[in-house]
């Protein structure tokens, strides 16, 4: 997973970050079943969960292995000022986070302000 993005976002906001992501399993990540592969993240502060399941971001179209895909993800900032982690994972919608299926999430470190 690549991300492109700065290191400081203000605070309460929406922002859409570019994205490029590989497909490396050996299943198609389907954009439009019942339950629909989307990205999403957390956001972490002095070890602490401050905003888990964050917003959800579809895949603009599904995704076969191996196939790598540019795309956006959307993120919601914290409302409040500080340092924290914001950590870009993969979901099956009512079924798992990839991290739990020990997958890389995309971790960095972001002022909010």
């Amino acid at each position: 997973m690549k991300v492109q993005f700065p290191d400081t976002l203000y605070s309460n906001t929406f922002i859409a970050l570019n994205i490029t992501l590989q497909n490396s399993g050996l299943s198609i990540w389907n954009a439009n079943e019942d339950n629909p592969i989307h990205l999403s993240y957390h956001w972490i502060q002095n070890n602490q969960t401050v905003i888990f399941d964050g917003e959800r971001t579809p895949l603009p179209e599904n995704v076969k292995p191996r196939k790598i895909i540019d795309t956006q993800v959307i993120v919601k900032t914290p409302e409040k000022e500080g340092n924290y982690t914001l950590i870009l994972d993969v979901l099956k919608e009512g079924n798992f986070w990839f991290e739990q299926e020990g997958v890389k999430t995309y971790e960095k470190n972001i002022q909010i302000v």
